[in-house]
């Protein structure tokens, strides 16, 4: 793995020993990197990694003064972005050590031959970058070795595959091909990483199948691609789409799908076809683990039948009728379909015409004549005609041709065969009326042009109305408009004394015989009346007529006022009238004039030779009204003479000067003019002509606009200042005198403009300052000193300090110097100041590194001013994270570190003598004063800067102690130096840990106290002593705004909902009091949060703030998504404003942004009803006794039988019993209000389980009722449980006991005894003694049987049973018989 030393050009490649590579999956929120890679895990080809090199270089290999650029050559199986050249930081992060890049693969490091002068012992760096592993396709179960030169062992990399995204679309915007009934769709996948086994899983609605042969891979566009594409049908309706493993990219399968045979059977003219949808999912990996979150449904354009619409046009002899049929996007196929149209009342078919049929193209298919006795037209369509539109026509006339009522009629299609649709369609013609029903007329306008007060009169000619008119639907609407309409209240006219009276002077009342229809009374410029079917009013149909009188008011203002009446009757327009009133009084208006913001052009010549100057481009507005854009007085042609008198400090800029004269609607125009004026010191008198304009009376109304520019020498305002200017506009028009016009502008003369940024190592900041952006001569001596002092919370970067022009580095004329300075409050600032030449347009950069705990915001003030201009101060102040640099020449700390320097901040000094002292902070404070010591615990102390200029107290065996306050101080200057700076400098450590952060508060405290603000630093530089300078920051500010939607509407008036405001972004600027972090809104109206104020330091920055609702949802309610607001402050403008733009979106993924103001619309969600439903299971043995029911032996199912409306039926449930013989089914959700039956029946019996055990037929009936409660939620209102059987266990009717099966046991058939064998013949018996006589015997006394003593009793021999004794019979059968029973009684009893 290593390589020989190779020279290639001014770069080394080197045998490099010691190196070391880190490789992090992310950054942190600080720039760091985090979550180092662990072996075993896997990425995918398409993430981001982060490498960390370490190079500690060989003895013989590491960067000279005379090889001082070392190149090293990154793996060639990883793709790495190229990085821009940056500087490469010594340890300190303050001493640049080079630069560094990335480019090709190649990351080459330029080292500085003055830090190698410095640092001529061991040498190390490190640098980072980031990568992908995409240069080789690996997924699940792969890895990468990557081998990075200088390492002893290789880097294992497991991938796996990458995320798979997609879409799906119905091509042709979804419409169906009425051709093939197909739609055409489109799926797409999109691996951002290498995947495989990419399938598509493809379902289809239940009226569509696939078109098996369609499936095709295409490009974005549609075109054809080839690549692995299989299709297989695991079930009907669905397919399985292989695409085998894709790189990273998007992929495109397209495919049809069409109509399945029957699915249009019975579809009714009109009504959409369900079941067109298609879901697709897609899955993908070695073994298929992967898939995406949910389905991509889409549903193509709906499609339906349009069998029939009807339109008609012509005249009222001659009305032609157009029935269009099959105009759906389903298609029938006309061939032979039944056509008839009826006519209504009122017309006839025209004679000696014809009726026609044409097919979509317009090509005649049949045609016949139409009987004007007849009311109806009947025809079939030829055959051939298809699946295709069809237009039917035929003319008709009224019968009364006067008649001004519709008519209408009815076509009807009917298939030939009963199998198609068919349909009907309705049309209807509004017969042309000539008559009049409206007038208007100006009954008095005499003092309208003082008072704005006209009358008016208009006729509503009820009696050219029919009587079959209904007088409700008759609508006069009056409305006033005023031209030239402008944006103000010019426009408005507004109407009283509405006055109704009937041509036989019967006064209509309002309410009954009409109604105003826009409200209770006429409205702006309008003034709608709706009449009433009272009695008066119909009694006036083809009688008499309604005079409506009013009174109109106006602004007074000039302009023509036209008042225009219309009738509707039934929606039809009958007509309108018109009648106006012209206002023409004599209206000088005053002159309006308008500055535009000064802009400087470097180009402009003086009279002198001398170039650039503020131009400002002036406006003069002569004659126009003040509420729109309108002439106001007769000019009659007199020429208009605008005189402008100059403040001191404008000049008319010669050529500039040019007007249009915009004439009134009706009068002429002048576009684009020029026009010299005459010069007579600071006046410019500018004469416009308008006789050529005039019309044959000898007019013309109009206005004028005229531009021209000034121009202003850069000194009119100091450096860094602005001054005000403006100008005094006089105008006339023969004998018209305009009011003077007067317009300012401001020019602000910046000299300076600083702002800050991120560095593009990370951890440093870039501060960037334009200097004399304009390149004004602003010295007399060719020179400017620029001072920027830097707060103690950052060191600059020395090195990286560079001055431009153009883009191109400058050094002729530069110089600057560095010094320390201790502030009012015990810390130490460092200045720059900085020469250079004047008359140029400059930018100044230089990095800082921030000083403090890493990872914690630290404070950096940082001002610039040229010296000798008050106004001239530019500031870039902000809190800044430390963070360690992502590449550097590094060694190790373990507390100060001191680089002495000469104040041009380039040359280091060797033997400058320092001091650190250890302050006791409790004495300190006791006696009012600084109590400190030699620091005896650091190593040499006090100690002599070395070769490199550096001095370091505290060692890894003698460290720094955190929260202890210390000071440097410098005794003595190397020889030829003195010291220039004889203030302590002060510092102090934060441990890490809460109680070590603890610590350091109460002793910062403490220092603060003595009027002491230590540093949190490391790293420092000793320069000169700057001076201080009044610098004026600019400032922006926002208002967070928000918004309340209850499920889209706006809340009730009185309710209010209460927001919370914090900052999602650390460090964010917030409102300046807590109650401004809140926000309560009221109905529908928008609340705001307090202002937000942005200082020059968030100059560039972009913060983001969460917005939530405090209020909480009620029970059901959902609150909306929070919103993240993002507020952009951009850099200030010419009025030292920092403009901020601030953006909404919802924090939910893909969320949109917006600009109004945080949307939140809060959604009810009903709860849904739950049941769970149960039962018990009994099983009587022979005896009648209960049978113990163990854990499943017998099983139950419960089935759904019906639902509401659009609720699908649940699945079904098989439960069986617990222990004791309990039934429990799963738990039944009811998500829609409705009455919802189950039927719950026993499973056949097993006899495995439950042997000689009956089944018990019974079918339970379980009806919910489901209503919506008061809380909006669901709930069951009702339950019955209804059994099917009718039998001892189940009684009629609702059960009582709820679900309760009963099974019975049956005894068994005993085994038929063996026949017993044939006993022995026994010997004959010797023939007895014959006995001698017995007594007689005693009788016997009466014996009196006992009955059983239980139902369970047995009969014995001897008992007596219905008056008969049963006798012991000897027989061998009989007895096997009874131990049958006996045993049967045992298992019994086992059971139980």
């Amino acid at each position: 793995m290593c390589s020989s030393l190779l020279k290639v050009g001014p770069f080394v490649s080197w045998r490099a020993q010691g190196v070391s590579v880190k490789i992090y999956k992310n950054k942190d929120a600080n720039g760091n990197y985090a979550d180092e890679l662990d072996p075993d895990e896997a990425v995918s080809s398409s993430q981001e990694l982060y490498g960390v090199i370490t190079v500690d270089f060989a003895s013989g290999e590491k960067p000279t003064v005379d090889s001082p650029d070392i190149k090293y050559v990154l793996p060639s199986n990883i793709s790495v972005p190229d990085k821009t050249a940056s500087i490469l930081y010594d340890a300190d992060g303050v001493t640049k050590a080079g630069k560094w890049r990335i480019e090709d693969g190649v990351a080459y490091l330029e080292f500085d031959e003055s830090w190698l002068e410095t640092h001529k012992a061991e040498v190390s760096t490190h640098f980072d970058f980031s990568f992908k592993l995409d240069k080789k396709p690996t997924g699940d179960g792969d890895k990468q070795v990557v081998n990075f030169p200088g390492q002893s062992s290789s880097v294992t990399i497991n991938t796996k595959d990458g995320n798979v995204t997609g879409d799906k679309w119905a091509n042709d915007y979804g419409a169906l091909n009425a051709d093939d009934n197909t739609y055409s769709w489109t799926v797409r996948v999109s691996p951002d990483a290498f995947a495989t086994n990419v399938v598509l899983h493809d379902k289809l609605g239940a009226s569509l199948e696939y078109v098996t042969d369609s499936f095709e891979l295409v490009d974005a566009n549609g075109n054809h691609v080839d690549g692995t594409l299989d299709v297989t049908y695991p079930e009907d309706g669905k397919a399985d789409i292989s695409l085998g493993s894709l790189p990273k990219g998007d992929y495109y399968v397209r495919y049809k799908t069409k109509l399945r045979d029957g699915v249009l059977d019975g579809l009714k003219d009109g009504e959409e076809l369900s079941g067109v949808d298609n879901s697709v999912s897609w899955s993908w990996g070695a073994d298929g683990s992967h898939h995406n979150d949910w389905d991509v449904t889409k549903d193509p354009q709906k499609v339906k039948y349009s069998m029939v619409s009807k339109s008609a046009s012509g005249t009222n002899v001659d009305i032609l009728w157009t029935v269009t049929l099959n105009n759906g996007s389903l298609k029938a196929d006309m061939d032979g379909y039944e056509f008839s149209d009826t006519l209504g009342a009122g017309q006839k078919f025209k004679a000696g015409t014809q009726y026609e049929v044409r097919d979509a193209s317009g090509n005649l298919l049949a045609s016949g004549p139409v009987d004007p006795a007849r009311d109806t037209l009947d025809f079939k369509l030829p055959q051939g005609i298809g699946k295709q539109q069809v237009t039917v026509t035929y003319h008709c006339e009224m019968d009364d041709p006067s008649s001004p009522d519709a008519v209408d009629n009815n076509a009807t299609v009917t298939p030939p065969d009963g199998h198609g649709p068919s349909g009907t369609g309705t049309g209807t013609y509004q017969p042309s009326d000539e008559r009049t029903y409206v007038t208007k007329e100006l009954a008095d306008a005499s003092t309208v042009g003082t008072d704005g007060y006209a009358t008016w009169r208009s006729e509503v000619k009820f009696s050219a109305m029919s009587s079959s008119t209904d007088p409700a639907q008759v609508v006069l609407t009056d409305k006033i408009d005023r031209s030239p309409y402008t944006s103000s209240d010019a426009n408005r006219v507004s109407f009283d004394q509405v006055r109704l009276v009937t041509s036989g002077g019967t006064e209509l009342v309002e309410g009954t015989d009409y109604v105003f229809g826009n409200g209770n009374n006429p409205s702006w410029n309008y003034l709608v009346i709706q009449f009433k079917d009272s009695d008066t009013v119909r009694a006036l149909l083809g009688q008499g007529d309604v005079i409506v009188t009013y009174r109109t008011k106006c602004s007074g203002e000039n302009g023509t006022y036209s008042n225009t009446a219309n009738l509707k009757i039934s929606g039809v327009d009958k007509g309108s009238a018109e009648a106006h009133y012209d206002i023409d009084k004599e209206v000088v208006p005053p002159i309006t004039k308008k500055a535009g913001n000064a802009w400087w052009n470097a180009n402009y010549e003086w009279g002198d030779g001398t170039k650039g100057a503020w131009i400002v481009d002036w406006t003069v507005r002569v004659n126009c009204v003040q509420d729109g854009e309108m002439g106001a007085s007769d000019l009659a042609g007199a020429d208009i003479t605008v005189s402008d008198e100059l403040d001191e400090g404008l000049t008319y800029v010669q050529g500039t000067a040019h007007y249009n004269a915009r004439g009134n609607t009706g009068y002429s125009s002048d576009w684009q003019k020029s026009v010299s004026p005459i010069l007579d010191g600071q006046n410019a008198s500018f004469t416009i002509p308008t006789s050529s304009l005039v019309n044959d009376k000898g007019s013309w109304r109009g206005y004028v606009d005229l531009w021209y520019q000034t121009a202003t020498r850069s000194d009119v305002a100091e450096p860094g200042a602005s001054v005000t200017l403006g100008n005094t506009a006089e105008a006339s028009a023969g004998d018209k005198r305009f009011e003077p016009g007067k317009a300012t502008t401001t020019i602000s003369n910046k000299v300076l403009d600083k702002q800050g940024e991120r560095a593009a190592d990370g951890s440093h900041v870039k501060y960037t300052i334009k200097v004399n952006e304009h390149a004004l001569k602003l010295s007399d001596d060719g020179t400017l000193t620029l001072i920027d002092k830097l707060g103690s919370g950052g060191q600059f970067a020395n090195g990286s300090l560079t001055v431009t022009e153009g883009g191109r580095e400058l050094t002729e004329g530069i110089s600057y110097s560095f010094e320390n300075v201790m502030e009012e409050d015990g810390s130490t600032s460092t200045v720059l100041t900085l020469k250079v030449p004047d008359e140029k347009s400059l930018v100044v950069t230089y990095e800082v590194a921030p000083q403090g705990v890493k990872d914690k915001d630290v404070l950096i003030t940082n001002e610039a001013t040229l010296q000798g201009y008050r106004y001239s101060g530019s500031s870039a102040d902000g809190e800044w994270k430390v963070i360690e640099s992502h590449a550097g020449a590094h060694g190790t700390s373990y507390g100060v570190t001191i680089t002495k320097r000469d104040s041009s901040g380039g040359t280091v000094l060797k033997g400058a003598r320092f001091s650190l002292y250890q302050v006791d902070l409790d004495a300190s404070i006791a006696q009012g004063k600084v109590v400190a010591k030699l620091d005896d615990g650091c190593g040499d102390n006090p100690a002599y800067s070395s070769d490199s200029g550096v001095v370091t107290f505290g060692t890894s065996e003698h460290p720094l102690e955190s929260s202890v306050l210390y000071y440097f101080v410098e005794d003595s200057a190397p020889a030829g130096y003195e010291v220039t700076n004889t203030d302590p400098t002060y510092v102090m450590f934060c441990g890490t840990g809460e109680q070590a952060e603890k610590d350091y508060r109460e002793a910062f405290a403490k220092a603060s106290s003595l009027g002491i603000k230590p540093s949190a630093g490391a790293s420092f530089s000793v320069f000169d002593k700057k001076s201080d300078t009044d610098v004026t920051e600019p400032s922006g500010e926002a208002t967070l705004t928000v918004a309340k939607r209850v499920n889209g509407n706006a809340p009730e008036e009185d309710q209010s909902f209460q927001f919370g405001l914090s900052a999602e972004t650390e460090g964010a600027p917030m409102p300046k009091t807590d109650e401004g972090t809140v926000a309560t809104t009221m109905g529908a109206d928008v609340a705001r949060f307090g202002d937000i104020e942005f200082s020059l330091a968030d100059a560039g920055a972009t913060y983001e703030y969460r917005i939530h609702e405090l209020t909480e949802a009620g029970a059901g309610w959902m609150n909306a998504p929070d919103v993240i607001a993002t507020v952009a402050v951009g850099t200030r403008d010419a009025e030292g404003v920092l403009p901020v733009h601030v953006t909404y979106r919802a924090d939910v993924d893909g969320a949109e942004s917006y600009t109004d103001s945080a949307r939140f619309d809060n959604t009810y969600e009903t709860a849904p009803a739950t049941a769970s439903p149960s039962g018990a299971k009994t099983v009587k043995t022979l005896d009648g006794c209960d049978y113990h029911v163990t854990d499943g032996q017998f099983s139950f199912t419960l089935s759904a039988v019906s639902a509401p409306d659009g609720v699908e039926l649940a699945a079904d449930q098989v439960a069986s019993c617990a222990d004791g013989g309990t039934v429990s089914f799963g738990e039944l959700t009811f998500s829609s209000a409705g009455t919802y039956v189950f039927q719950v029946s026993e499973n056949d019996v097993d006899p495995a389980l439950a042997p000689n055990v009956s089944h018990d037929d019974t079918t339970y009936t379980l009806t919910y009722v489901v209503e919506e409660g008061a809380d909006r939620n669901l709930h069951v209102t009702s339950t019955a449980v209804v059994p099917s059987a009718l039998d001892d266990e189940h009684a009629a009717g609702e059960s009582d006991e709820g679900i309760a099966f009963v099974n019975h046991e049956t005894p068994t058939t005993p085994d038929t005894p063996a026949t017993p064998s044939t006993p022995t013949t026994p010997d004959t018996p010797t023939t007895p003694d014959t006995p001698t006589t017995p007594d007689a015997p005693d009788a016997p006394s009466a014996v009196t049987p006992t009955a059983p003593h239980d139902e369970h009793h047995m009969p014995q021999t001897g008992d007596t049973l219905g008056g008969v004794r049963l006798a012991v019979v000897l027989v061998a059968a009989a007895g096997v018989a009874f131990v049958a029973l006996g045993l049967a009684g045992a298992r019994r009893r086992m059971r139980r």
